[in-house]
């Protein structure tokens, strides 16, 4: 009898400690749509230093932005209106072209650069869906594709 109780207790205990690492999250819904554009564009507020660097996705070339271009994607942060931001479109290639990394002290984030129309910013480890924005109306400039079409030709 008293070893019934003893393994009833036992698989009790180890439903909860199995349990207990489990995180359930049923209300996946973002804040609002452009939840990590405004962390990023926080950490670019906050940060000392933010170290940006880019991937050609198809041929794997590496590239890392200097000072100077770093600024160009805080200013691009700075340009963007509220219609840039859109759910996710239908016509979104399967893979980016690009992708920018940018990297503080706290977080890591990656912007994918889908095409001159479309791109995409999320945290490393979010659990949100991307910031899925339409840059097609941003300056040349300062517009993701181009300064990545710039540092990395195809």
């Amino acid at each position: 009898m008293k070893s019934i109780k003893f393994i009833k207790l036992l698989i009790l205990m180890l439903i909860c400690l199995i349990a207990s690492g489990c995180s359930f999250s049923f209300n996946q819904k973002k804040p609002y749509i452009f939840y990590y554009t405004n962390m990023l564009s926080k950490d670019f507020h906050t940060e000392k230093q933010i170290k940006v660097s880019l991937i050609d996705t198809s041929y794997y070339k590496n590239y890392n932005f200097n000072s100077d271009e770093i600024k160009d994607f805080y200013n691009f942060l700075g340009a963007l209106k509220k219609h840039n931001y859109i759910k996710r479109p239908k016509d979104l290639p399967y893979k980016p072209l690009y992708r920018a990394f940018f990297t503080s002290s706290k977080d890591k984030y990656v912007l994918d650069v889908y095409n001159e129309k479309y791109i995409a910013i999320y945290p490393w480890d979010g659990t949100y869906e991307k910031d899925f924005l339409n840059i097609s109306d941003i300056p040349a400039s300062i517009n993701p594709y181009s300064l990545c079409k710039y540092v990395i030709p195809r």
